[in-house]
C-alpha cells in the first residue's frame, strides 16, 4: 500500500496560493516587483507595477473548497490599516512616496491547494470581470477573484 502524499504545510499552502496570484499577475501585464515584503510592522504579500506605472500592493486570499465564507471576505478594516500603513512604508523606504500612483487589490482563491510548480492557464469569465477560472496541469480547477482597487488608503 502507497502511504497518502503528505499535505503542504500551511507556509507552503499560502505560498503555493500566491504563485497564483503572482501567475494571474503576471498573465493581465503587471510586473511582479517583490513577494513577502515586510515594511512598517506590516506584511505585503505582492507588489507589483501595472502597465500604466500605477503600484500596486496586493493581499491574497484563499481557501479551499467548502469552507465558510468567501476568502475576500476576511480583508477587514484592521487588516486594511496594517497593508495601508506597510504600503506606506515601503513608499517611503523605496522614495517612492507622493511619486507614483498607488492601488490596493485583493486576490481571493478558492478551490483545492494547487500542486507544486503546476501550469495554470486562465479564462477571464465574461459576465463578471473580476473572476478568473484557472485549470491546472493536474486538472484541479480554482476560481480567481481579483478585485482592482478594493480598497482605498
Amino acid at each position: 500500500m502507497v502511504p497518502p502524499a503528505e499535505a503542504p504545510s500551511p507556509r507552503a499552502r499560502g505560498r503555493r496560493y500566491e504563485d497564483v496570484a503572482v501567475s494571474l499577475l503576471r498573465f493581465a501585464g503587471l510586473r511582479v516587483v517583490e513577494r513577502n515584503v515586510e515594511a512598517a510592522g506590516a506584511e505585503i504579500d505582492v507588489v507589483a507595477e501595472d502597465r500604466d506605472g500605477t503600484w500596486v500592493f496586493v493581499e491574497v486570499r484563499a481557501r479551499a473548497e467548502g469552507r465558510r465564507g468567501r476568502p475576500e471576505e476576511t480583508v477587514g478594516p484592521a487588516k486594511r490599516r496594517r497593508i495601508v500603513r506597510g504600503a506606506t512604508g515601503y513608499l517611503v523606504a523605496h522614495d517612492l512616496w507622493e511619486r507614483v500612483p498607488v492601488r490596493f487589490d485583493v486576490i481571493a482563491v478558492e478551490g483545492p491547494c494547487p500542486g507544486e510548480g503546476c501550469a495554470l492557464t486562465f479564462t477571464a469569465d465574461p459576465d463578471d470581470p473580476t473572476v478568473f477560472a484557472s485549470g491546472s496541469a493536474d486538472g484541479e480547477g480554482l476560481v480567481v477573484r481579483w478585485y482592482r482597487g478594493a480598497f482605498e488608503a
